[in-house]
């Protein structure tokens, strides 16, 4: 079993490896002045900045939740701001499920779900280094 950080866009619930999770932060660190053409200041780094919202196809809005991210092959860090984060998830590979079909440019974002249990709700996994760049 692996660990998941769960967190939401707009009604869009996603996964992320537990484990290149460096940090979660209330808000914008740094304050929302601080970001510059894409990056901003995390403990003295400057770091590129991803709106999952917009990765997603959904609108921009204020930043809740920042998550500090390592999900590329080279380790770099990047700041990713979500809605929020719902908690932590422990889900084995034999619960993996194939991708529907999905809207262009969303569809290489992701590459396994599962099925919450609970609510029934579909959780997509954020596949690794497609926040590089």
């Amino acid at each position: 079993m692996e660990s998941y950080l769960l967190v939401e866009a707009g009604r869009i619930r996603i996964l992320l490896n537990a484990i290149n999770v460096r940090d979660v932060i209330d808000g914008c660190p740094g304050g929302a002045g601080d970001e510059a053409a894409g990056y901003r200041l995390w403990r003295g780094q400057i770091l590129p900045v991803k709106q999952l919202r917009e990765l997603i196809g959904l609108e921009r809005r204020e930043v809740r939740v920042t998550v500090v991210y390592s999900g590329q092959e080279d380790g770099q860090l990047v700041l990713l701001d979500v809605d929020c984060v719902t908690g932590l998830r422990r889900i084995d590979k034999s619960e993996w499920s194939s991708l529907p079909p999905l809207p262009d440019g969303v569809g290489g974002l992701f590459d396994w779900l599962v099925t919450d249990n609970c609510s029934g709700i579909q959780l997509m996994h954020l596949r690794d280094g497609v926040l590089a760049g």
